[in-house]
């Protein structure tokens, strides 16, 4: 979902997949980020490293669908064989192991993404990006905004999750698209668009 400006900036929100499904592995397997302390396993310390890695290459899978190019060429994320994860073989048999189940819980209908990008749309009728950007340009003392692409990724676990990954790329926990986190979405938006304007 892109949300443009004449003013030639944007702001692309999305829940992507790899990340759900890496997510899903973390809860089946109980794997934890980090915050819970060092690794209970090989294959967790596995998991920690393509999450992270994941992150990293969103913002070049999106310039490589703008492009036409299959985005399995710039991630490490290629169901079901997971052949680019030939080299980790623990991880790729956990991705196996789990893909199947997953794409049935996430990408089927009656599954988890049309009912959390619903949640998304909602919590944007409340969350008005066009007001922040012109708070910011004002706060800032200019009469418009420098061009800007901020990315901002959901992901359902871990809910309360707050990932800036660069200063155009923020990572949300789930609970922010909940009515009951609207003033917390607009902070961190508002913090995060007004240094880019």
């Amino acid at each position: 979902m892109k949300l443009k400006n004449s003013e030639s900036w944007q702001v692309f929100l999305d829940f992507p997949e790899e990340l759900q499904f890496a997510s899903y592995i973390a809860q089946w397997e109980d794997f934890t980020l980090g915050e819970g302390g060092d690794a209970k396993s090989p294959a967790e310390i596995e998991w920690r490293g393509w999450w992270e890695r994941l992150i990293s290459h969103l913002p070049a899978k999106q310039e490589a669908m703008r492009q036409g190019i299959d985005p399995r060429t710039v991630t490490e994320f290629d169901p079901p064989a997971f052949n680019s994860l030939e080299a980790i073989s623990g991880l790729q048999t956990i991705c196996r192991k789990h893909w199947l189940a997953f794409h049935q819980h996430w990408g089927t209908i009656g599954g988890q993404k049309m009912p959390n990008v619903e949640k998304l749309l909602e919590q944007l009728r409340r969350v008005p990006i066009n007001q922040i950007v012109k708070e910011c340009v004002k706060e800032a003392g200019k009469t418009r905004s420098n061009p800007f692409n901020l990315r901002v990724d959901f992901v359902h676990w871990p809910a309360r999750y707050l990932h800036r990954a660069s200063d155009q790329h923020v990572i949300l926990g789930a609970q922010f698209v909940e009515p009951e986190h609207t003033d917390e979405l607009t902070t961190i938006l508002k913090t995060t668009i007004c240094p880019l304007v």
